[in-house]
Formats: structure tokens, sequence, C-alpha cells
């Protein structure tokens, strides 16, 4: 009943998200379908905020009434219109005529690569190791106490934003549970080429040309594995690129329509990661050149600018601050645990710089000591032998090494000359993002770059005037496209999972595994496995250096899961009865391990596996 029910709730989802589109008024087919898809992830994400966070109710039923709701509040404004409220066939109209060979190809390889996506982050349980390190700990945590509420058992799940993790609720809560969960990022990336798509041709790019963006993207290696997993990089960029098409429509027309949707998605992006305060900055100064531009030719008024600004920046905030403002009132700065500090006074106090806690520790040793540009210079000309969702070097693939930058290269120098518009809107402010962006070497933070490169490729294409030159590299791109994925999947098939990387040790473990089964115990993390035998609901407690939480929820995070703080002894037995915890998992030789050991009378051995031990808490007669 409760999966109708959200089949339901999906249904009045996409048709609001239908009829709130045809508010807006536009008659562009690129407009209304990123003005769909941007209201469609809105609504997801407003929806399920407000069933957890404000009437405190997480469930299918819930958000099925507040779907409702935005239904009857975009019927009734579509109604006073004298509008249909069912859309017609004849809108769906799709252009065949006039399209190139290229466009078709590379769109049916685009759709081929998506379904993959779709069946893999079926078949995979949750693997990767932020997700399960604090991403999906959120999901989990509300799913169990039904509401949104603060997270104990991590606290980077407990002070990151959670838009994207939003979304990723509201796909557990389609089955009560994680079989559908990396749908999350799959969703993302179809938005990213979507925004990319749409992106092309605004910029002048044909729709063949438009396709060809869209799939170079999505094919990407680092963007084509994020799409398996529940980290939020693809997320982030996918919501960008919809600001950045908002942008780029208003900078050509002063239309405040868009300047509303680049708001929307600018605090949906806000609300994923607080990279986007940059990234939002740098077109906001763009903005600001060009409304001084039309004030100066009398083409629009203060009033007018102040009233577009206000619409860019009430959305943003409304969308994307209320994750700051929480971490703010716990912690007393709403970017903790990052220190922030301008010319060496402290604004607020953390427990380090973003240098000092993430790129530091995740520096490769290669990279250590390096001026940026060389960083970056070594991330893009290495070659790797094999790929991963979290790659720090080489991670936008072999295509972005010998086609996309030099066009990147080429194109910056023939706009700077030629297209003044595509220089100085388009890709000045995303090179400026990237040069500002911390950790640029690495492939994940920086996802936006692609698009960039692919329209650059294209739009060098199309100004070849020889047809055998511009259709040899499109077949060259296919074929390298198509065949270092062929070649892996060879490799693969053939591969001794005895020596392979832990991902693929976890494809073969998912296919050898009834559906039923697939568990992140059994299929990647054995030492989780002990969980999925516990019969109900319990209490978990873990030791603050064991770095998974999520897979003791349990299927239907039906676990209460508590996380120690390393203190004393007696502050620890004292944690274990106050929270009636049931079991406990240790680091082998731990101070936690250690003092259960030396307690045979509270603490009996469970589990054990390499480097982690269980304990059964005993029942105090």
């Amino acid at each position: 009943m409760t999966t109708v029910l959200w089949i339901l709730a999906a249904m009045f989802n996409l048709w609001s998200a239908y009829l709130f589109t045809k508010r807006f008024g536009f008659h562009d087919g690129k407009d209304r379908a990123v003005t769909f898809t941007l209201l469609f992830v809105t609504q997801i994400i407003t929806s399920v905020f407000i069933a957890g966070a404000c009437i405190e109710h997480l469930t299918n039923l819930t958000l099925f009434g507040v779907d409702v709701l935005f239904w009857l509040i975009s019927a009734a404004l579509v109604y006073r219109q004298g509008e249909r409220l069912l859309p017609s066939v004849r809108q769906f109209k799709w252009p065949v005529r006039g399209w190139h060979w290229s466009g078709i190809v590379f769109g049916l390889m685009l759709v081929i690569f998506l379904a993959f996506c779709a069946y893999m982050g079926h078949v995979l349980p949750p693997y990767s190791y932020d997700a399960l390190g604090y991403h999906l700990v959120s999901v989990a945590t509300w799913m169990h106490e039904h509401r949104i509420v603060d997270i104990q058992a991590s606290l980077w799940a407990n002070v990151y934003p959670k838009n994207a993790e939003l979304l990723y609720t509201w796909l557990y809560m389609s089955v009560d549970s994680d079989h559908w969960i990396h749908l999350g990022q799959w969703l993302f990336g179809i938005v990213g080429v979507i925004a990319t798509m749409a992106s092309a041709r605004v910029i002048g790019l044909s729709r063949s040309g438009a396709i060809i963006s869209g799939a170079l993207f999505f094919t990407a290696p680092t963007v084509i594995l994020q799409a398996t997993t529940d980290y939020n990089d693809l997320a982030f960029c996918a919501m960008f690129l919809i600001f950045f098409y908002g942008y780029l429509k208003f900078m050509g027309s002063r239309d405040w329509r868009y300047m509303l949707l680049s708001g929307m998605a600018g605090g949906i992006t806000l609300g994923i990661k607080s990279d986007a305060v940059m990234y939002i900055a740098v077109c906001f100064i763009v903005m600001l050149v060009q409304f001084a531009r039309f004030y100066r030719k009398h083409q629009v008024t203060a009033k007018q600018i102040v009233g577009c600004l206000c619409l860019l920046v009430f959305p943003i905030l409304l969308f994307g601050s209320e994750w700051y403002i929480h971490t703010w009132i716990i912690y007393g700065n709403p970017v903790y645990p990052f220190t922030v500090s301008i010319a060496g006074h402290v604004l607020f106090a953390g427990r380090g710089s973003v240098a000092q806690l993430i790129i530091n520790p995740n520096t490769p040793s290669q990279l250590l000591h390096k001026p940026w540009w060389q960083q970056v210079w070594i991330s893009w000309t290495r070659i790797p032998t094999n790929y991963s969702y979290d790659m720090h070097i080489g991670g936008f693939g072999v295509i972005w090494t010998f086609i996309e930058w030099p066009a990147l290269v080429v194109t910056f120098f023939y706009a700077l000359v030629k297209d003044k518009k595509l220089c100085y809107q388009v890709m000045v402010p995303l090179i400026v993002m990237f040069i500002l962006q911390p950790a640029n070497w690495w492939g994940r933070y920086t996802l936006f770059m692609i698009p960039l490169g692919a329209w650059s490729f294209v739009y060098i294409c199309a100004r070849l005037r020889q047809k055998w030159l511009w259709t040899t590299l499109y077949s060259l791109v296919l074929v390298i496209v198509c065949g270092s994925y062929g070649v892996g999947a060879a490799l693969f098939a053939k591969m001794d999972t005895q020596h392979a990387s832990q991902v693929v040790q976890a494809v073969h473990n998912a296919f050898a595994t009834p559906p039923q089964a697939r568990t992140v115990g059994s299929v990647v993390y054995p030492e989780y496995h002990w969980v999925d035998a516990l019969k109900g609901p319990t209490n978990i407690g873990m030791a603050d250096d064991v770095p998974f939480p999520y897979p003791l929820f349990g299927d239907h995070a039906k676990n209460n899961v508590y996380k120690f703080q390393m203190q004393s002894r007696a502050t620890f037995l004292h944690e274990v009865q106050v929270e009636d915890i049931r079991y406990i998992m240790t680091v082998k030789g731990d101070p936690y391990d250690k003092w259960a050991r030396q307690d045979h009378r509270r603490f009996a051995p469970y589990s054990q596996s390499a480097g982690y031990d269980v304990f059964r808490v005993r029942s105090s007669s």
C-alpha cells in the first residue's frame, strides 16, 4: 500500500510540475524541458522536507498529501487562465527532419549508457565510501525516525547541506529500502544531460550538436561512475548547469522568468554543496556588468534591476540556506567543521581549513607541493589504466585529454576574437570558477568543465568547412568512447576477482547473490554481514573509528545506531546502559574493543572479521 501511495504521489508531482511549467508560459521547447526538470526535482526535495521537517511525519501518506497540495495550487493557477489541465499529444511532437547521423548515433549511445547505469545502480547495493560514511546515514536516520532530525552517528552527515539526500530519501521511500536509491545521481545525471543540451542550443549549436554534447558529458568516466553512487558531486554539477542555463537565457533576453529559474536552481545547488556560493557569485558579477550596460543604454530601470535581483536572491535563500542556518545554530558556524577566516581573523571557528581537513589528506603523492596548474596538468594528461567513481587523477578520460581539452583551448582563442558573447558570458566565467575551485585537479569537483569541453568540440566541428573532416572527428570520438568501454567490459569479464578492485569484486558478488539478499555486508563489506542476520529492530553501538554507520541500520532502516565518542571506560559503559545498546561493533585493538573484552560479564563475543569485532551486550539480571 505504501508503494502505491508513493507512485500516486510521484504522478501528482509530475503533473503539478507540468502545470507549473505551463504557467511560466514558455514557447521554446528547451525552456519547457529545463523548467519541467527543475520543478520536478524542486518539488521532490521540497515535499520530502515539508513532510519530514515541518510536519515531522515522513511517510508516503504525508508525502502524498503534500504533493496533492502542490497539484491543487498548480491546477488553480492554470485553471484561472482557462487552459487545459491535461497535456495534449500535440505538445510532444519531436522534429525529426534535418537530423544529422551523428546526432542519432550519439543519442542512441546515450540511451544505452543511461540504461546500463540504471541497471547497475539497481543491481549493486550502496558501495561507495562517502555514501556509506555519511550521505546515506542521513537518509537512514530520517527513515528510522520518520522525520528529519539531527544525525548522531556521523558528524559530516549532520553538518553538510543535504538537498541531494532529500531526493535519495524520496527514492528510499518507494519500497522502504535502498534497492532503488542508486537512481538518485542517475536522475541528476539526466538533469545534467538536459541542461548541457539546452545550453548547447543557447550557445548556437545544432540539435545534433546538442545531443553530442549531452552524450559526451554523461559518458565521461567520472560522470558515468558517479551515476551509480550516492555521492552528491554529479547532483551538484547537474543543478548548477540548470542554473547556468537560466543565466545564459537571461543574459540574452532580460526575461525575468529566467532569473527566477536561476534562483530556484541556485538554491537547490547551494543546498547540495557550499561551493555553489563561489559559482553563483561569479555569474552574479557577470550579470551586474550586463545590468550596468543595459542601464547605461536605458534598456532597464533601477526598479527592474532590483526586481530581477530579488527573483534571483530570494529563491536561493529559500531553497539553499536552511542547512547552513541549522549548522550555525548547532555549532556556531554555518560551514562547520571548517574554519572561516579573512586576513588571519577567524570569523567562524572550526576544526581546520578545507585544505587541512579534506584536500591535503586526499592529495596524491605525485601532486603534493606543486602549484595548482601543474597539478591540473598531471591530472589531465595522465592516462589511467582503470577508472573509479572517485578518481583523483585522469577522471575526465581519454576524450578530454586528446579531444575536448585541445578544443576548449582553440575555441577560447577563436571566441576571444570572433565570438565575444561566447567568450565572456560562457567560457570566462566557467574558467574562473575552475581556477577558484579548491582541488581543481580532482575530477569530481570540476565536472562542469566536461560540458564546456564538449561544447567546444562541437563548436569547432561546426565551423569546419570540409565535411569529411568533422565527420571523421565525430566518428573517431564515437569509436573511442564505445571502444574504451567495450574493452573495459571485456577485461572485466575475464578479470580474476581475487586481484581486482573492491568495486569489481562487488559487481561479481552482486551477480552471484540473489536480488533480495544483496546488502552491503553480503556484496561489498563482509564485516557488516552480521547485521543481515538480526531478526528485529535493535540498538547498535559503534566505535568512532568504525568507518561506515549506514550498513548498521539494516534493511528498512530498522535499527537505531549510536556512535560512541572517545572519552573513558566509565562513560562508555554508561552510554551502553543509557542508550540500551544491544550490539557493539569495534575495531580490533581500539580502546572500545579492549574495554569490551575485559568485561565478560557485560559483553559476549558475537562476530569476528578481518579488523573488526562485534559484541552482544548481555541482558542485565
